[in-house]
């Protein structure tokens, strides 16, 4: 799985600025505040923690965490405790790129964006903050030292949030090269502005600040002259907020998170996952949802890696007797997968030691089935003797499986009887499954071209992936489930759309609206993915007509020539000869569900990079002899059967 180009917030430790003495709001005259409007905020961060959370929440600070926020009152789950507003944020609708940057640089990093390797999405909304940063130091200094909202941005930024450290692992040779590529991209006018020294400082700051959301699903319509077909995909914004930077990390979090745009910014949610009581300090999961599988000793060095700090949390350190629930084996008392360590499994020392160091602590084993437990050194002869340095052993087997690049580990390499006692729930097994999940569409390119000189028909190639990347998805949303304990991480709904676009089952998209029901229910900052996700679930016929909508002058350049829905109808005949009945105009055809398919998986199809022309694209195109032999195939099939 890629990293993402940005992290999430970093623990706010000793380094950060020193917090103000200053008192919480009151006193005389009423005050005037306008989230929208930075020079209307107060100007210490304990003043605006007290006024965005109504009083609910405190700033606090001590030697062993740094600054943190504190409930000063019991909170109930999932109502939001604090509504904020992002300082700076970038989208990948580019609103700020595209005023600042020369018309051609734009569109070279729109373009880099539209079809994404190894994190383009992220790139562009984050080259949009770095834009909309240099647009407030313009706008700062046409005020000439007057009070504004740009000033007051720029101060927050200063004063109120953490910068690596000095000896941090950062490549300054290739932060310098990305900012003076944006430096030389941007206007003339507002090249003199900034300086390479100001970007890098602002840079510090998102490096150890800027959390990427995902928002709305969304049709991606390419303007301009390279005639690429639309895909699909979620929106992607960038921010960073001083509230919430001030919520410290906890692998077992007692909140989250949630984002959606709200007029030019960005608004943000923190809300309990369960009840918190008065003086219980807020914390919240820095990790992606696939590190949050691994166990503990991954996690710490993920976390150490990343944000510079030793995880202690309950979860980590095994406060209350806290089992390593992502390493589950086969009991052999009652024959369940939910055999684990009894304690974390992590070693303190020496520091850096891998996952197979950390094998050594596992001690005893407990079910949490039959509650059966299981020692290791049990003498020979006794019952279930060697039953915990086999399950190690085979830890250690599964984790130190050869990699296949986009493919994950290679389960064939070794005997399965050599992996016979891990679980179903194993989190090698669901670390796998976002692996292919992350990598869907290279893995389907690979499938498709190494399959051609045997003659696999494409649309039973296409299929088999859509079922591994059905059944992956759903292997993952039921690990994250059982290993965190509720149904409210916001990774979950994006994993249940995937499985319903694989499936395309009237249940599997029922079950996508009901967890996007479920993780964002009553939360404002999330009302257009509500409403896409929906409109979706309900008719992709729909959906495509709301998002042709949406970007009317684009769809219009686009589909001058042809209607939507022929295009697409072209376009998926030609990915996957196979995939649709005759009748494709009726409205409860399959189209709408491949083309969200090819969207996702194959969103080139049949498109010519533009000095390219002329070439045969071997990977979208089908000879005559492939595409009779999958019409025959199509023909011998059950009625009723799809993919």
């Amino acid at each position: 799985s890629s990293e993402l180009l940005v992290g999430s917030p970093p623990p706010a430790r000793a380094r950060c600025a020193p917090m103000a003495a200053a008192t919480l709001l009151g006193g005389g005259g009423a005050v005037v505040d306008d989230p929208e409007d930075v020079s209307t905020w107060p100007g210490e961060l304990a003043e605006l923690v007290a006024l965005r959370s109504q009083g609910a929440l405190r700033l606090a600070e001590d030697d062993e965490v740094g600054r943190h926020l504190v409930a000063t009152r019991d909170l109930a789950a999932h109502e939001p405790v604090l509504t904020e507003t992002a300082i700076f944020c970038g989208s990948d609708d580019a609103p700020s790129l595209r005023i600042a940057c020369r018309p051609e640089d734009a569109e070279g990093m729109m373009e880099a964006w539209e079809r994404p390797e190894g994190g383009g999405s992220n790139l562009l909304a984050h080259f949009d903050l770095f834009c909309r940063y240099t647009l407030e130091k313009a706008r700062a200094r046409k005020a000439a030292g007057r009070p504004s909202d740009a000033a007051a941005r720029l101060d927050r930024v200063a004063r109120w949030f953490c910068r690596p450290e000095e000896g941090d692992d950062i490549d300054r040779q290739c932060q310098a090269e990305k900012l003076n590529m944006l430096l030389g991209a941007l206007r003339p006018e507002l090249r003199r502005m900034v300086s390479l020294d100001e970007l890098q400082r602002f840079d510090d700051v998102l490096t150890r600040n800027a959390e990427e959301f995902t928002g709305a699903p969304s049709i991606l319509l390419t303007s301009g002259e390279s005639g690429r077909p639309p895909a699909f995909s979620r929106r992607r914004f960038q921010g960073i907020f001083p509230c919430k930077d001030l919520i410290q990390h906890s692998c077992e979090p007692n909140c989250m998170t949630v984002a959606g745009p709200a007029g030019s910014g960005l608004k943000m949610h923190i809300v309990p996952l369960r009840p918190i009581k008065a003086g219980e300090q807020l914390t919240w999961n820095y990790l992606p949802y696939w590190k949050q599988l691994w166990p503990t000793q991954l996690r710490r060095q993920a976390l150490r890696e990343g944000w510079h700090f030793h995880c202690r949390c309950r979860r980590c350190s095994g406060g209350d007797s806290a089992p390593e629930l992502t390493m589950q084996f086969r009991c052999p008392g009652c024959d369940k997968g939910e055999l684990c360590p009894a304690t974390p499994c992590a070693v303190e020392e020496p520091a850096g030691a891998g996952h197979v160091a950390s094998l050594r602590s596992v001690s005893e084993m407990v079910c949490r089935s039959c509650e059966l437990r299981i020692h290791r050194d049990i003498p020979e002869g006794s019952p279930h003797a060697g039953y915990v340095e086999r399950c190690v052993a085979q830890e250690a087997v599964a984790f130190s499986l050869p990699w296949r690049g986009v493919r994950g580990r290679d389960f064939g390499a070794v005997d399965s009887g050599m992996l016979d006692l891990m679980a179903q729930h194993h989190w090698v097994h669901a670390d796998h499954a976002s692996h292919e999940l992350e990598n869907g569409p290279a893995i389907l390119a690979e499938d498709l071209d190494g399959a051609r000189p045997q003659g696999t028909p494409r649309t039973e190639l296409v299929r088999k992936a859509l079922d591994v990347f059905a059944e992956a998805a759903e292997s993952v949303a039921s690990a994250l489930v059982r290993f965190l304990g509720h149904s409210r991480s916001v990774a979950l709904p994006e994993l249940h759309l995937t499985r319903a676009i694989c499936t395309g089952s009237p249940a599997d998209w029922d079950a996508c609206l009901q967890a996007h029901i479920t993780a964002f229910r009553d939360l404002p900052a999330v009302e257009s993915t509500m409403a896409a996700t929906r409109c979706l679930a309900e008719s992709r016929r729909s959906f495509f007509e709301h998002e042709l909508a949406r970007q009317p002058q684009v769809a219009a350049e686009l589909f001058r020539h042809q209607p939507f829905l022929e295009q697409e109808e072209v376009l998926v005949r030609q990915w996957v000869p196979a995939a649709l009945p005759d009748n494709v105009r009726d409205p409860s055809a399959d189209l709408g569900t491949w083309s969200l398919r090819r969207m996702w998986l194959c969103p080139d199809v049949g498109w010519t990079p533009p000095d390219e022309e002329g070439e045969e694209e071997e990977d979208c195109e089908v000879d005559e002899e492939e595409e009779e032999e999958e019409e025959e195939g199509a023909e011998e099939e059950e009625p009723g059967a799809s993919a």
